[in-house]
């Protein structure tokens, strides 16, 4: 088991998840009405492969104009840099917690290379927000192919945990 070990690891990644998804929630809109833009800007708007394609990745980028830029890179350097590891940590102990120590133990690690998408999605986005004038498709893609392996691998390994906890013994 990751962390402390056991339910009290179980618990304390969930609630530092839980309050980070909450502030990833509440904090761009508190900060785009602080910075009077229009309330249909979503900063996150990136991180939801099935929201747009790479073609329009820079068109999106172009709807934000420049304060909604940087707000972007902002949440994407520092709340986006937290949020992973804390979802991260929680399904890999949930799926710990789950598997056990016997077979299936090693789906812990599916929640882990979640993270590591998460961070190649956001190093791409803030690239493309650094490089919006000359607009490199490559990071379009980039951020559009680790925003969904990122997904793709959370769901994954909630499946996976469910799977355990229904059929577990």
């Amino acid at each position: 088991m990751l962390g402390l070990g056991g339910v009290p690891a179980l618990v304390l990644s969930g609630c530092v998840a839980a309050g980070l998804f909450v502030a990833a929630a509440v904090l761009p809109s508190r900060i785009a009405s602080a910075r009077k833009l229009p309330p249909t800007i979503n900063v996150w708007l990136l991180d939801e492969p099935w929201k747009y394609r790479p073609a329009s990745a820079y068109s999106v980028l172009g709807t934000f104009g420049a304060v909604g830029r940087d707000i972007a890179v902002k949440l994407h350097v520092t709340l986006d840099a937290a949020l992973p590891p804390a979802y991260g940590f929680f399904l890999a102990n949930l799926s710990a917690w789950a598997w056990g120590t016997g077979r299936g133990s090693e789906f812990s690690v599916v929640p882990l290379l979640a993270v590591l998408a998460d961070y190649s999605e956001n190093t791409a986005i803030v690239l493309m927000v650094r490089q919006f004038a000359s607009q490199p498709r490559v990071l379009a893609i980039l951020a559009w192919w680790s925003s969904l392996a990122k997904w793709i691998l959370i769901l994954v390994s909630v499946a996976l945990t469910a799977y355990r906890l229904v059929t577990r013994r």
